[in-house]
């Protein structure tokens, strides 16, 4: 690898924690407690630190990923020397880092208002994209033996077709909200949501385009199938993540809303960690 591509991986890592510590540690607080939605609604500010001209309870996912993006960095720089000797299973897993926090940085820079590190989120998307690129460049110069390639993996291609559309949940949202005219307990203080857009445009054909590539028996599946599923696998961490630190905070989670994101979302990161297990069992490299 060149000393570009070293230089702009590491600047990723250490963005993406500086980004996550200003969001677990900042501290200072708001004096408008309250503020009036778009929708004549008024909402409770969080009030304090990186996130207090959210409601609290978009902050509270936030700062959750925060933790979870600590975590990533910490993860990625334990194994940096690895993927540096060109281990092939890090290479493998590696690139998921980068698909996280760069769905980190575009949910800060879409999902959060302008603040005093607007531009450092800036510029975390602008590395991890470039840090993204160059680890699945790297992940597609990995042979893939001809006895990996006879091995259907039917289970593994079907879970992948599973885990693409519950990115398309957010419909059943969406799609009422755009019938009834009222957006309020969608976007909260947003004018928007950037997670819909991330994974209905982005995230649901990256997994079904795997699936089908991998049922097909595609080189290129076999070689996206572990970062797809090493990424869903910190999904559902995440969502667990989010509803501690949201219960923390005192939001109260319906029942509705426990089933058809925190445990649906938990439990299929729990068996996709699962099956990238036996996925990498079972599967035979050679030099790239």
């Amino acid at each position: 690898m060149s000393k570009q591509g070293k230089f702009f991986i590491l600047a990723t890592i250490i963005c993406a924690a500086i980004c996550a510590l200003i969001g677990v540690f900042y501290s200072a607080e708001n004096t408008y407690p309250t503020v009036r939605s778009l929708y004549g609604v008024e909402v409770d500010l969080y009030g304090k630190g990186a996130y207090q001209l959210m409601s609290t309870f978009r902050a509270g996912t936030f700062i959750a990923t925060d933790y979870i993006i600590l975590i990533m960095s910490t993860l990625l720089i334990i194994f940096y020397k690895n993927y540096i000797k060109q281990h092939k299973v890090i290479r493998l897993l590696y690139p998921s880092g980068f698909l996280f926090i760069s769905y980190y940085a575009l949910s800060l820079v879409f999902g959060t208002p302008l603040f005093h590190f607007f531009l450092l989120y800036v510029l975390l998307l602008f590395l991890s994209t470039l840090s993204l690129f160059i680890t699945v460049k790297d992940v597609l110069s990995i042979g893939i033996s001809p006895d990996t390639l006879s091995i259907t993996f039917k289970k593994t291609s079907l879970f992948l077709m599973i885990a693409s559309f519950s990115s398309l949940i957010w419909l059943s949202l969406l799609i009422p909200a755009m019938l009834k005219n009222d957006y309020q307990s969608i976007v909260d203080l947003n004018t928007t949501e950037p997670t819909f857009a991330i994974d209905i445009a982005f995230i649901f054909p990256l997994f079904l385009t795997t699936s089908i590539l991998l049922f097909k028996q595609k080189v290129i599946g076999y070689q996206l199938t572990p970062m797809l599923l090493t990424f869903y696998s910190f999904v559902g961490l995440l969502v667990i993540a989010q509803t501690i630190v949201q219960s923390h905070l005192g939001i109260v989670i319906g029942l509705n809303e426990l089933i058809t994101l925190v445990i649906s979302f938990s439990t299929l990161g729990f068996i996709s960690a699962i099956m990238n297990h036996h996925f990498l069992k079972k599967i035979n490299l050679e030099n790239g």
